[in-house]
């Protein structure tokens, strides 16, 4: 130990040299791997946002109709939900399950769409965070038009068929079909229209995150078919697609790492 002392002190700068060197390559190290965990968890979140692309609607629905609308005027019963998600192959191709219920509603004159929101399922096995938001019982949350043509704010009153629910929320401008939507919890959207028990739309995100070249549509069709036969399943393709070549990019970058 002496001599490795006196080694150090007849030759410490280069000594201290080195060690700065080491200590640089390690600091450098250690900023990069935690950059790449921040770099993928943001890559995580933004696929997160770019929403659901999938909509599982009932098979009979008349699609001129429903493109027209913006829903399907038929229903499922609210278990379908519950009988997909209960499936152990579902989260093979499916994943962030929400039941919805949407009609149109006339609100002081203004036409408007109710959109019942159940709590979104996501696979038991993965800890995902829930995509989109819920409603509490008793409350709506109203899209950016909604609350400007009724002037109303968080906290006030309004009635819907003869009952009153609390304005929880007022959502920011969209510029999209969102900002004329109503959103209660289910149950109330079902005591509302009058449909108890049941529903008219499952929002998901595929899990195969393929390209539209990979042709991930024809696999998830006949997976719902096997799964909910008395649905059908529509892509948002442009959405789909942006999330599967982000996913494969990411999978791409952070396998090399």
């Amino acid at each position: 130990m002496t001599l490795i002392l006196r080694e150090i002190a007849h030759r410490r700068w280069g000594f201290l040299l080195g060690v700065g060197g080491v200590a640089a390559t390690v600091a450098v190290f250690v900023a990069f791997l935690t950059t790449s965990e921040a770099a993928r968890r943001e890559t995580v979140r933004v696929m997160r946002d770019m929403g659901f692309n999938l909509r599982i609607i009932p098979r009979d629905t008349d699609l001129d109709r429903f493109w027209v609308d913006g829903f399907s005027d038929r229903t499922l019963p609210e278990d379908a939900v519950r009988r997909l998600a209960e499936n152990d192959r579902t989260f093979m191709s499916y994943n962030h399950l929400v039941a919805t219920l949407q009609r149109r509603v006339k609100v002081q004159g203004h036409d408007f769409v109710l959109t019942g929101l159940a709590p979104t399922i996501t696979s038991p096995s993965k800890r995902k965070q829930p995509m989109g938001f819920t409603v509490e019982p008793g409350t709506v949350q109203l899209g950016y038009q909604v609350a400007e043509s009724l002037g109303l704010k968080r906290g006030d009153a309004v009635g819907l068929e003869g009952r009153t629910y609390q304005v929880a929320r007022c959502l920011v401008e969209t510029g999209t079909e969102e900002d004329i939507r109503i959103y209660a919890a289910l149950p109330d959207a079902q005591d509302i229209l009058a449909l108890p028990g049941r529903i008219n739309e499952i929002k998901a995100i595929d899990c195969l995150c393929l390209t539209a070249d990979e042709d991930p549509l024809s696999a998830l069709r006949a997976e719902l078919g096997n799964l909910l036969p008395e649905a059908r399943v529509i892509q948002m393709r442009a959405i789909a697609d942006a999330r599967a070549r982000q996913r494969q990019t990411a999978d791409r970058y952070f396998g090399f790492l």
